[in-house]
């Protein structure tokens, strides 16, 4: 049993040692929001790991009681496992939200957010802090891109319907770049939807648009109704001939299916998107 405790142990070690190796910068970093990243994943990983080896200690292999000399004393290393896999999973859901707590009661300052490797960190994930992000990173900032994370795969076979909501634009931009070659593609409608519309970017997306043979429709919802399927329909005609493509705020994909159900849209089959909110 000695044995089989030491080689868990060492398998604790060396994932530690590898994880702990991709990542030398830690160790120099006095930034809470790095070390919150950090720990999220370490701890994860460990999480995963220790309920991994508990549950193939509770499949009573043979193999298993011959290595520990007995089911009892396997049972044993199983529920101290298990404790530690759990113990570990609360502290990954600890690393994610205490820091949130802490800028929401003014404890800690919202990250800039530079918070990656070195100096000039990673620019990453928090939806919360993706609007506005212009104040806060200034030219000749440097800044590292990490992603993409979707898959979000046009099959342009067929006519499309593409909704873009804020920065979920950014997914269709080299599309378009993409159809700029292609004059014989199938109808496209892109619709923008944004709360406040940035001039210069809208005024390239109409260029790119025009260029790519794309109908595109912009909604500033500061003055213009949130869009919707009966709006669609009555531009794009049958929607259950069109495949849909949405990179936008969840509980707006979540009101266009919920909408689309009225049109007997196969939804599972014809509705891709990239999502936003990974957690």
């Amino acid at each position: 049993m000695k044995t089989a405790r030491n080689i868990i142990w060492a398998m604790i070690a060396t994932m530690s040692a590898f994880w702990f190796a991709m990542e030398p910068q830690l160790f120099t970093s006095n930034n809470v929001f790095e070390w919150r990243s950090a720990m999220i994943q370490y701890s994860g990983i460990l999480s995963l790991m220790l309920m991994s080896i508990t549950m193939i200690l509770a499949m009573r292999l043979p193999v298993v009681e011959n290595w520990f000399n007995g089911m009892d004393k396997a049972y044993r290393v199983h529920k101290w496992i298990g404790i530690g896999g759990v113990a570990l999973g609360v502290a990954h859901w600890l690393w994610y939200q205490i820091p949130k707590w802490m800028v929401m009661s003014g404890v800690l300052a919202r990250p800039a957010h530079h918070n990656g490797s070195g100096p000039a960190g990673n620019l990453s994930g928090w939806e919360m802090w993706v609007n506005g992000l212009y104040e806060r990173v200034k030219i000749d900032d440097a800044v590292t891109v990490e992603g993409p994370y979707g898959r979000l795969e046009f099959d342009l076979s067929k006519p499309q319907i593409w909704i873009a909501g804020g920065v979920g634009i950014a997914s269709f931009f080299a599309v378009l770049e993409a159809l700029k070659g292609d004059a014989n593609h199938l109808r496209v409608d892109l619709f923008y939807c944004s709360r406040g519309v940035d001039d210069n970017l809208v005024d390239e997306l109409w260029s790119l648009a025009h260029q790519a043979g794309v109908r595109l429709s912009v909604i500033d919802t500061m003055h213009s109704p949130r869009l919707n399927t009966e709006r669609i329909a009555s531009q794009c005609g049958d929607l259950n001939d069109y495949e849909f493509y949405f990179c936008g705020p969840e509980v707006f994909s979540k009101t266009l299916k919920k909408e689309l159900g009225i049109y007997q849209f196969n939804i599972e089959q014809s509705y891709h998107e990239e999502l936003f909110v990974m957690r």
